[in-house]
């Protein structure tokens, strides 16, 4: 397989690594600020998004990493959450800032690309998931990131949560 570090970024509250390994030829990884559209009340300072497509033939094995290190400086405690059809990590630094990675679960991916989750580990990041394309096949791998600093309430608060589960693509 041929690995590629997608994804590496240094944030004040964790370094973000995603990486592909894949027998098929992957595609430039794109990285971008996005604004997703948020309900009344809720706000994000930023998200960003970074893609990465995969051509797979059928039959056709790869696997996605997400490595999360929080920056112990800061005093950042991480914590994994789910939603609908997506994985995150929560980070919250002792003074209230708020962030949030998250990703769609193996099960969602494996469902709208014709996948099979051959491993996929469990709990907080480091994640690895191992696929295989049951048909030819272009699967998407998404990671959003969003951080509001200083939320004011509690619905400031859940607000890169919601915005980066707004900004992966369904």
């Amino acid at each position: 397989m041929t690995a590629m570090l997608a994804f590496q970024r240094t944030f004040r509250f964790a370094d973000v690594q995603l990486s592909v390994r894949s027998e098929g030829p992957v595609s430039t990884a794109l990285s971008e600020r996005c604004h997703p559209k948020l309900p009344q009340g809720m706000r994000i300072d930023w998200c960003t998004v970074a893609t990465v497509t995969l051509d797979c033939v059928a039959g056709a094995r790869f696997a996605v990493g997400l490595t999360l290190q929080p920056a112990a400086e800061a005093g950042w405690e991480m914590d994994q959450e789910t939603g609908e059809a997506f994985d995150g990590t929560s980070f919250c630094s002792s003074n209230g800032d708020v962030a949030f990675v998250a990703m769609r679960d193996p099960d969602w991916l494996a469902n709208r690309f014709a996948l099979r989750v051959v491993d996929a580990s469990q709990g907080i990041a480091p994640l690895t998931v191992t696929y295989e394309a049951a048909e030819a096949t272009s699967p998407i791998i998404q990671i959003a990131i969003a951080e509001t600093m200083r939320p004011s309430n509690e619905q400031e608060a859940l607000s890169p949560c919601f915005a980066t589960d707004v900004a992966l693509d369904f």
